[in-house]
């Protein structure tokens, strides 16, 4: 479930669920190798992930409905991303690695926020009447939400700090979404 390429596209990402414990593990895209779990002896249960543009950094979703980051590098210890006591769920990292946008029902409703990454900062909500899904631009210039049946396109500016300067539906359409929380779509 919830398959992600490694940056390098030489590893693909993937949700497993075993004797009622759930585990990201990764294996060779080119089936050289065995199927692996991506941190060894590990006992948090991470429900999807993501990695940071340069490989180095795996942002997941724990059980606890919180996002975490992880080096494969240095310090390895988990890191908090997104914690309360709402649900965060679906984290993309932006291409520069800056930010890292995400879906939380903190408000009560899904809405997507984008706040700095690594180190967490304030959080801006992006999405009005709802959103889920996050997905950036190649460029890192927009992200993109599901807003039931709509697409919408949100542009930023970054300074002074994270700001919404535009927001629009780019369509609209009966598509199905993912049976799980991670984007069922890429741009």
């Amino acid at each position: 479930e919830r398959p992600e390429w490694t940056p390098d596209g030489k590893k693909v990402l993937f949700l497993t669920r075993q004797a009622g414990k759930a585990a990201l593990w990764w294996r060779p895209a080119d089936l050289s190798g065995p199927a692996e779990p991506v941190f060894n002896g590990d006992t948090t249960q991470a429900l999807e992930g993501v990695f940071s543009p340069d490989g180095h950094v795996l942002v997941y979703k724990n059980s606890g409905q919180d996002i975490w980051l992880r080096r494969f590098d240095g310090d390895t210890a988990p890191k908090a991303v997104a914690i309360t006591k709402a649900n965060e769920t679906e984290p993309r990292v932006s291409p520069d690695g800056r930010w890292v946008a995400f879906a939380s029902n903190e408000s009560g409703a899904m809405q997507v926020f984008v706040q700095a990454f690594p180190v967490p900062g304030a959080r801006t909500q992006i999405s009005t009447d709802g959103g889920t899904e996050p997905v950036w631009s190649r460029d890192g210039r927009q992200v993109y939400y599901r807003r039931g049946d709509q697409f919408v396109a949100v542009t930023f500016a970054t300074t002074p700090a994270f700001k919404v300067t535009s927001s629009s539906v780019m369509f609209e359409g009966s598509y199905v979404s993912g049976a799980f929380a991670h984007a069922s779509y890429d741009i």
